[in-house]
């Protein structure tokens, strides 16, 4: 049998699922008897499971009510002389029949953000490629906001990048509407990967799982058979439950003059505002019931999960695939840190060039949240502007934010600034590569700063250094605003050059198109470990 295929076969056969229930969120088999153990859930109502199956708050009242006197207990209608079937504490109603099952794993981990690291196991795309069957139409779904860096090479070892469709997610980080998406960011992600790995224009899509862009399109190009890979928090399941949504949508247009007419009422009863407010409920409602379970946790996903968008056409939700040690950002982040930074910040609103920013100046220390420790390097000054969803802190030194951070706990009035969590990891020290101009640092799933040095060139360029946790892998990348929205081009209208300073006043604007004559990201320079 090749290899992969036996790990997809039982996925793709409807009457082995059917038999066989699974978590709806994750796709692992699903087992009532080990509570410990994986794939545990609660059986619905009216189950053996689920009568013996009481709430902590039921125990409480039990316990309580027991504590009482007779006279109070009559009070209460729970006396020696009640009835049996009133001294009874009410059992739940019945919940409605659903396929739809969820272990109890996934449950926690959407409702209560609760996690065990041991249960969100991370394994590398190599080891995710090879269980995917050879004969697999691949769908790599990649993060617009911090691309390339999740852009994995090793992908293409196992299928040529040219039989591959892409897919950048998150648009709408990005973009202020589906239409500028489409036209300026579809056509830089199409010039960067037909020059860099030769992918033909129309395998190439831009769309946004969060608001529904560019979804209609994607589906009608999807294959049979296709399966979505991808980076831990790259989008997929978020990807998956659109296109199951729209899919619902479609069907629901079938011709209903009754339907038509009653819906058209409640809507007219509604203002503008309320109608938009109905909608984005309605399709938050939606997504939460149908479709795959979605987390800003990575390693979410355990199993293919099958999804049949048509009678001809199913697609499977295939495990995010990263590294063990750059990806364990629950290690140093509580759930609800992690969850502010991947909802991302608007980068038409906070990034363009006519945007607010910090200046930073030599010597000083900047950081966001405690992600990164970056320091000025000497006759210069950067101007930043943050596209991470955590203020900016500026210390007048490197020994100053270090040991701030170590020592957050004990000082009220920076415990803020910090969001990662010191006793946990160790700082690894980077060297940023020399640059002119502007640059942008990427870190991984969590957003990116811009900064531009300004000024006149320091006789002497020495590197800035950077000191990252462990668990947090980044790079830099040009400012993709500039292939992506129109900015400055430093030259009036007739194409003469502008001094600095009459920019903002008389320079042209345009957007750029990505030529490959220079690249678009680099690594950072690794140094030595912080001691």
């Amino acid at each position: 049998m090749p290899c992969g295929l036996g790990w997809v076969l039982e996925s793709t056969r409807p009457d082995f699922n059917a038999k066989i229930p699974k978590c709806r969120s994750c796709g692992i088999t699903l087992q009532c008897e080990n509570k410990k153990g994986p794939g545990y859930y609660i059986k619905q109502a009216g189950s053996a499971v689920a009568k013996n199956y009481k709430k902590e708050l039921d125990s409480v009242y039990e316990l309580v009510l027991q504590g009482l006197s007779e006279e109070d207990k009559k009070l209460l209608g729970y006396g020696a002389d009640a009835s049996r079937k009133e001294r009874v504490l009410p059992e739940a109603k019945a919940e409605k029949k659903n396929s739809a099952l969820e272990c109890l794993r996934c449950r926690q981990a959407k409702f209560q953000s609760k996690f065990e690291s041991n249960e969100f196991p991370i394994e590398p795309a190599a080891q995710i490629m090879e269980k995917v069957p050879p004969w697999a139409n691949i769908v790599y779904v990649v993060s617009a906001q911090d691309f390339p860096l999740l852009l994995n090479k090793k992908v293409f070892e196992f299928h040529p990048a040219k039989q591959i469709q892409f897919v950048f997610t998150k648009a709408d980080l990005l973009f202020p509407h589906n239409k500028a998406a489409q036209e300026k960011g579809l056509s830089f992600f199409q010039d960067y990967m037909e020059r860099t790995y030769k992918v033909p224009r129309e395998q190439v899509f831009v769309v946004s799982g969060h608001v529904n862009w560019g979804i209609s399109n994607l589906l009608e190009h999807l294959k049979d058979d296709s399966f979505l890979i991808g980076s831990v928090n790259s989008g997929k399941s978020t990807l998956l439950q659109s296109l199951v949504y729209i899919v619902h949508l479609l069907k629901s247009k079938a011709p209903n003059a009754r339907k038509e007419r009653e819906l058209q009422k409640i809507e007219d009863r509604l203002g503008p505002a309320a109608r938009t407010r109905q909608r984005i409920k309605d399709l938050a409602e939606f997504k939460a019931k149908h479709g795959p379970g979605v987390s800003f946790m990575p390693g979410f996903t355990r199993n293919v999960i099958p999804f049949e968008l048509s009678a001809s056409k199913t697609v499977f939700d295939v495990p995010g695939f990263g590294s063990t040690e750059t990806d364990n950002l629950h290690e140093i982040l509580s759930p609800a840190a992690m969850k502010q930074l991947l909802k991302g910040v608007k980068f038409h609103k906070y990034g363009a060039y006519d945007s607010h920013y910090d200046t930073v100046k030599e010597g000083q220390t900047l950081t966001v949240g405690g992600l990164f420790f970056l320091t000025v390097p000497p006759q210069s000054m950067y101007r930043v502007r943050n596209m991470i969803n955590h203020p900016i802190h500026v210390f007048r030194d490197h020994d100053k934010a270090v040991d701030s951070w170590k020592n957050a706990a004990d000082r009220p009035a920076i415990q803020d600034v910090f969001l990662t969590d010191s006793s946990r990891t160790e700082l690894v020290r980077y060297e940023i590569p020399l640059f002119v101009g502007s640059f942008e640092l990427v870190l991984k799933s969590l957003g990116f700063i811009t900064i531009t040095a300004t000024g006149a060139l320091p006789e002497t360029m020495s590197p800035a250094v950077i000191y990252l946790p462990r668990q947090i892998s980044a790079s830099v990348r040009e400012p993709i605003g500039k292939y992506i929205t129109k900015t400055l081009t430093g030259r009036d209208k007739n194409g003469n050059p502008l001094k600095k300073e009459n920019w903002a006043r008389l320079s042209t604007k345009e957007v750029r198109r990505y030529v490959g004559h220079e690249p678009f990201c680099r690594d950072l320079i690794w140094n030595e470990k912080y001691g």
